[in-house]
């Protein structure tokens, strides 16, 4: 094992005048953060806030995230589009004319470019496998099995397909 080594004078001084500027450089950083803060601390004082008016009575708005002043004047703006009836028909052309990818609901297949809200599964297997609409189907099925004139057609049209496999399910058939 080597004995340890002692730093030398000037390797002292060193690593002394390092520590030195990374202490200045770290003050000097945060001297000119503190400064640039300022600066735009005054701007903001010095600044008058923007006036913004409402666009149907022209009223100077407290609040500048809002639009409108009241209730009354959204709804004397809503009123002035809806008889604009172009405006509507073309937002609608638009929309309809606008495709977006669409995927599948359970499986997540890519199912190409359409109309939004066109197709939201890709095969039947997908649409049974969906779990809300199999609740649904269960709760139907379960209601229509509580109607005892339901359970009583189910059971003829059992007997007759136990009696002829290839009736279908229809009218039973005449003996030959």
């Amino acid at each position: 094992m080597s004995p340890e080594v002692r730093p030398t004078g000037s390797e002292v001084r060193g690593a002394r005048l390092k520590l030195a500027l990374e202490q200045q450089y770290r003050l000097s950083l945060i001297e000119l953060e503190v400064r640039r803060r300022f600066a735009s601390i005054k701007r903001r004082i010095h600044q008058a806030p923007p006036q913004k008016t409402c666009p149907m009575c022209g009223i100077v708005l407290q609040n500048p995230q809002r639009t409108f002043c009241s209730k009354k004047c959204v709804c004397a703006h809503m009123t002035q589009l809806a008889r604009s009836a172009l405006y509507f028909a073309e937002r609608a052309a638009e929309r309809r004319a606008r495709e977006v990818t669409l995927h599948c609901k359970t499986c997540g297949q890519d199912m190409g470019r359409r109309r939004p809200g066109s197709v939201t599964y890709c095969s039947r297997e997908c649409v049974g496998a969906d779990p809300d609409i199999r609740q649904s189907k269960s709760a139907k099925r379960k209601a229509l099995w509580q109607d005892p004139a339901y359970r009583a057609e189910r059971a003829a049209r059992a007997r007759v397909q136990v009696a002829d496999p290839n009736s279908r399910f229809g009218q039973p058939r005449p003996a030959p």
